[in-house]
């Protein structure tokens, strides 16, 4: 079933935005993000942690969403800086735009890694984000927070020159909500990412993350 509805949701996307990767192009293994990286393309200084035993031997199992691949080919190993905020990010991503839509995020303590699916999961479309959040939790996945997704699409384009979360359809809801609507996040090629705000009952899936 979620391989249909991937399908089905990858040709409509193809066919209204010929232009964008197709989840083909997307879901493959790219590199892991970390501190080595954010320094070199961002000059970020991050105290890298150990990685997870749990996340590492993830990468070489069979993915739980999309059937005949592997973790490390539909999800990015992605080091969560603590000392950047979203609009930082995109200010330092870009060198011709500014970042006008300040949403409070919580930063955390410390960095840390996760590993986070490089597009929405097929079962979530369609669901509200209760739902969404359970159907992950099923999985023993979490919704991402607006920094996670950020990180994620950011990462992606900077070490495979890909968009993930390539457009509207695509995007990926987050666990914060701004003026009562659901933050989400999505990997437009002209800029480094885009936020919008969703009522949380569309039809706009979600990313999975596992700490």
């Amino acid at each position: 079933m979620s391989s249909m509805i991937s399908y089905i949701v990858g040709a409509v996307s193809n066919l209204l935005f010929p232009s964008l990767p197709r989840e083909s192009e997307i879901l493959r293994e790219i590199p892991s993000c970390g501190a080595k990286e954010w320094k070199e393309h961002l000059n970020l200084d991050i105290q890298e942690p150990v990685i997870p035993q749990e996340l590492q031997n993830a990468l070489e199992t069979p993915c739980p969403f999309w059937p005949n691949k592997l973790v490390k080919e539909t999800h990015i190993l992605c080091l969560i800086p603590n000392s950047i905020t979203p609009k930082k990010f995109y200010e330092m991503a870009s060198d011709q735009r500014s970042y006008s839509q300040e949403i409070p995020t919580q930063q955390p303590a410390n960095p840390y890694w996760v590993l986070i699916t490089k597009y929405p999961v097929p079962e979530t479309f369609h669901l509200d984000f209760e739902k969404q959040k359970e159907l992950l939790a099923g999985y023993k996945y979490e919704a991402p927070s607006m920094l996670e997704a950020v990180a994620a699409v950011i990462a992606a384009k900077m070490l495979a020159n890909i968009s993930i979360y390539p457009n509207t359809a695509l995007s990926t809801r987050c666990k914060e909500e701004f003026r009562y609507m659901r933050v989400t996040i999505g990997g437009d090629p002209s800029v480094p990412f885009f936020t919008y705000l969703d009522n949380s009952y569309g039809a706009i899936g979600m990313a999975g993350v596992r700490h």
